[in-house]
């Protein structure tokens, strides 16, 4: 007997439409155990917290854990990774005509206002990377040099140079995550609550100043 499929039936929608809710699925899963990990790290504590603490809230295994985050570390710093590609494509997108230092200083304040309105939680992951070893070990070795090299990358390749035949792109990189790492130490211990933005422009004031 030959299968009459409806007028509007597309080739494959079915297939399509099960690959969005299996996604849909595994994002809410992924959200969910960044969640209870941060709720886990304010009630109980960063150490005293473990994988299989953070599954079990989440009612999965810890090997589904270690499907959607490497580690305890990894999901202290929650979606970092999708927040390099953002940063990526920023880079990407901005108008052909600005040079590198307004690329990389517009990307500075692009960051610093997504920190500033985080405040709380930057303060929180700061307080636990500066006293747990293995978090700052995670910071130091993975996070803050995967930030740095995705820029590069894409420096170059809105530039179209070659690494080795031009430094300007990775000085420029480098430059961009130095001013941005001493404007929001500023700002972190600041008894007066100035914005990161002004400890930002203050900190390339003073790089302008050097040269």
């Amino acid at each position: 007997m030959t299968k009459v499929q409806p007028d509007n039936w597309v080739p494959g929608a079915y297939t399509g439409v099960m690959v969005g809710l299996r996604e849909r699925k595994k994002e809410r899963t992924r959200r969910e155990l960044a969640e209870a990990a941060l709720q886990l790290f304010h009630a109980r504590g960063y150490d005293e917290t473990t994988v299989d603490d953070i599954a079990e809230v989440v009612g999965v295994s810890s090997r589904t854990f270690h499907r959607y985050y490497d580690s305890k570390e990894a999901v202290l710093f929650g979606d970092w990774r999708e927040k390099i590609d953002g940063l990526r494509a920023l880079v990407l997108d901005l108008p052909a005509d600005q040079d590198l230092l307004a690329v990389v200083r517009h990307l500075c304040e692009v960051v610093s206002d997504m920190i500033e309105d985080d405040r709380d939680h930057q303060l929180f992951v700061k307080r636990i990377v500066s006293a747990s070893p293995s978090a700052g070990d995670y910071e130091a070795r993975v996070l803050l040099p995967a930030y740095q090299e995705a820029m590069i990358s894409a420096l170059y390749e809105r530039t179209g140079l070659a690494r080795l035949a031009d430094p300007s792109p990775a000085l420029a990189a480098s430059v961009a995550f130095s001013v941005l790492h001493e404007a929001k130490v500023a700002w972190m211990v600041d008894p007066e609550g100035t914005r990161l933005r002004d400890h930002l422009d203050r900190t390339f004031d003073a790089l302008d100043s050097l040269f």
